[in-house]
This record gives C-alpha cells, structure tokens and sequence, in this order.
C-alpha cells in the first residue's frame, strides 16, 4: 500500500536537490546564480528511469507538502474557496477575510501561496518535460508515462490557476529569461493549453495507474478532468464523451457513502496522499475535526448548505456531523474521519466518479437529453438514498443539477466557487449571503511580491 509513499521518501532528497535548482517560490522569483552547474543537475535528474521516475513522483510529492494556508494542494482549496462561497464559516474568524471576500494579498498569505506554488509546479512540469525530452539514458515506455504525468499536472495547475484568477501568465518554458518578464494571457488561451496538455496526456498515458492505489495519473485521470474542462467551456459533446470514457473504466460508484473517500475506493480516481511526517492519512480530518470536546469548531457548515439538503438525504447525517457546543450546534464536514497519523485509510481525493456523473448529466441536458441527464442525476441520488428527480423541462433538470453538486461536491477543492462563478450565478447568491459582497471578489488577488517582482504583471479590478 505504500510502495510509492516509499519510493517518494526516498525521491525527496534527488528531487529538492535538482529542482530547488531549477525552480524557487514561483516562476516570478526563479533564480539561477550558476546555470551551467543547474543544467548538469537537471541532466543527471533525467539520466535514468530511476531518477526520473523519483523526479516526477517527487512532483506529487510537493503537491500535498504543507499545512493550512501556505499549500493550495493538500485540502486547503476547499477551507479558502468554502470560506469564500457559502458553504463555511471560520469558527475563530481566523481566515475572516475570505469569509468575506476581502482577501487580504500580502506576502505570505493563503492567496500567495495559492499562486506562488502552483507556477512552483507547473515550472517543475516544465523542467521535467524538457529534461526528458532532451535525455539519451531513459526508456521509451517511461519516457512516455512520465511526460503524459506532466502535462496532465501542468494542465491541472493552470485550471486552478485560471479559475481562481482569470488572465494569468501562461509560460510552457523553463527559461528564467522568458518567464522574468510575463504578462497576463487571456483565460481563452489558457484554456486552449490546458486542453491541449490533457489531449497530449490522453495520447501518451495508459489505463494502468504506474503505482499503487490512484495516486499518479492515468489515461482516465486526464479523460476526467478534460470531461471537467469541456463542462466549463460549455462543449457539452466533448464532456459528454470524455466521461463515457471515463465511465468505460474500472470505476464504479461506492455503494456505501462511508466508503466514498478511502483509499481503495472503487470510485475514486485520482488521489494525493500526505507527506508531512507522521501523516498517512489526508489532512482534512484535521481541518475541519474539533481538537477535542472542550474546543468549538474550525470551520463549519453555513445555514444555507446545511438546509440545503433534502429530507431523507444520507448525506446529510454522513458527510457532516452535528456538534454541540456553547449552546450552539454546529456542523462541520465529516468526509474524511480519519485521524492523520492513523493506520492510512484515506487520501485526498481530487477526482472522483460522482463528479463525472454529474458532469454527464448536466452536458446532456445542456443538449436536450432530458431523460439521459435524469439517469445520471439519479445515479447520484439513489447512493444517497433519495428518489428519483421530480425535475421536468431543461431549466429545471438544469437546477436540480446545480443543487446536487451543491451538496454532492461540498468542501472539496473549491467546486461550489467555480460552479457559481460559471453559471453566472455568484453575484446573485453571494450577493444575497454576505454583506459584503463585491463583484470584482469573483477573482482571486494576484500577490503583491509577484507584481513588485514582474513590471509587466497587473492586477485584477478592486485591489488596486
């Protein structure tokens, strides 16, 4: 079970020491006092399967590194982007400005972070891809899984990137010269690259996952968020294929909602695990669970999600939980209930097939299928022990999907903020939730360190 928890343990040191070398925060702050010296680092990196394969698990590897608030990978996306859309509350108003959507962009902030380490991975995505291409020792089996892994991470950053800040720059070199100086590419073009990379993973990845458990990219792993991407880009055809491929996979939905989020679920088909020491098991347990009875809540659930559930729904008495304190009931997510230095028994899922279901049926009712859409609702809904929908016609078939992520998806990876900012429908209900509201907080701060490094970086409406 821990053969590539094993594998990476052993990568860290090759993997800090050569792309420390080739990358620092971001891409904005890359520095390279001796070249010569990083190229032959980066050389010796991808001389060999070995060391490249313990180079990109590696990659992995700093994708869940760090606790709340200076990693965006490992759990965090869904505090911050639940704060900021209407499904938390911070209990100690810690992170009270995304709770009110006035984001606070200084340095070393959630934001920054959010910001600096995803260009951290896409630059790794870049050396890596380069490294590759360029090596005369490696195979050309691995060669080929390694670079599909890549490209399927580079793309996975810049839809985060892009989601959360519109226009960003778009660099697929690791030359420090070209991305010193970045402007901002429109989000048009950013989407044009992330689905060209997840066409180019598609082409090169294989069903097989390269490890054990789900934890590195396949070809359903790319298939999953390309179905994910075309939803967002309103190609309602092309998401609609890409999950029937997916659905033609070794995926099944869990028939038990207590076995959604473990390790050997059978609907889970992408997951990070933790890296922290003494950490097997996903760090939102940690997140979200009260330290102990004499401790309120972290982070719990908001009024308007908690009754946003039907009666009868099981999710509602399985993925949160009722907690009393002060003479207040609270209620906090509960996905994930696994302490993190227990036996592993849960890593971080990123994409699941409950997803790709209801991405299908919101595409095929985009495409007047109304009953093919209905089936895939219900697919979802039966899990969760409810009946069939009642939804009749487009528009409410297409509601009544918008509420069953609303409370299928909730606290995972920023899902509800995405989904009201691509229906056009933020402004409206955030505007409704917090007094505060503006509509220049649909997009993310791009961090003040970043624009003081790159003359040519500007920064979104209302922070200026």
């Amino acid at each position: 079970m821990h053969r590539l928890y094993i594998q990476n343990t052993k990568a860290i040191t090759l993997f800090m020491v050569v792309l420390a070398m080739l990358s620092a925060s971001s891409c904005k702050k890359f520095l390279t006092p001796n070249p010569e010296q990083s190229a032959i680092q980066a050389s010796k990196a991808f001389s060999t399967d070995a060391s490249a394969t313990s180079v990109v698990a590696g990659l992995y590897t700093s994708m869940q590194y760090g606790g709340l608030g200076s990693s965006p990978f490992n759990g965090a996306l869904g505090v911050f982007l639940g704060l900021a859309s209407d499904e938390l509350n911070g209990y100690s108003q810690t992170y009270l400005d995304w709770q009110n959507d006035q984001f606070t962009y200084t340095d070393y902030c959630p934001d920054y972070y959010d910001w600096a380490d995803t260009y951290n991975y896409i630059y790794q995505c870049n050396a890596a891809i380069e490294g590759m291409n360029a090596s005369t020792g490696m195979s050309d089996s691995i060669r080929t899984q390694l670079s599909g892994e890549c490209y399927f991470i580079r793309a996975f950053c810049y839809f985060e990137l892009t989601n959360m800040y519109g226009s960003v720059p778009l660099t697929t070199s690791s030359s420090y010269q070209t991305n010193a100086t970045l402007g901002r590419t429109d989000t048009a073009a950013i989407y044009q690259q992330v689905i060209v990379d997840l066409q180019k993973a598609e082409s090169l990845l294989k069903p097989n996952y390269p490890s054990a458990n789900m934890v590195r990219a396949n070809l359903y792993v790319a298939q999953a968020l390309l179905a994910r991407v075309y939803l967002y880009q309103g190609k309602w055809a092309q998401a609609e294929a890409e999950v029937d491929s997916v659905l033609a996979g070794p995926y099944q939905l869990a028939t038990s909602l207590t076995g959604v989020f473990k390790i050997t679920s059978p609907e889970v088909i992408w997951e990070l695990y933790p890296i922290a020491q003494g950490k097997q098991n996903a760090y939102d347990f940690g997140f979200y669970t009260p330290a102990s009875s004499q401790s309120g809540p972290k982070y719990y659930l908001t009024s308007t999600l908690v009754n946003s559930f039907e009666p009868g729904d099981q999710r509602a008495t399985t993925w949160m939980t009722a907690y009393p304190f002060n003479g207040t009931t609270y209620y906090y997510p509960s996905k994930y209930v696994t302490p993190g230095a227990s036996p592993a028994a849960q890593y971080n899922v990123v994409l699941r097939l409950a997803e790709q279901y209801l991405i299908r049926a919101e595409a095929r009712a985009e495409q007047n299928n109304l009953s093919g859409a209905a089936a895939d609702l219900d697919a979802i809904r039966t899990r969760a022990g409810l009946g069939a929908t009642t939804a009749s016609g487009q528009a409410s078939l297409l509601e009544a999907i918008a509420h069953e992520r609303q409370v299928e998806l909730f606290t995972e990876w920023g899902h509800r903020w995405f989904d009201l900012k691509r229906t056009g429908a933020i402004n409206a209900v955030l505007g409704t939730e917090k007094p505060t509201w503006t509509p220049d907080a649909s997009l993310l701060p791009i961090p003040k360190m970043e624009l003081q490094a790159d003359v040519n970086l500007s920064q979104n409406a209302g922070y200026q």
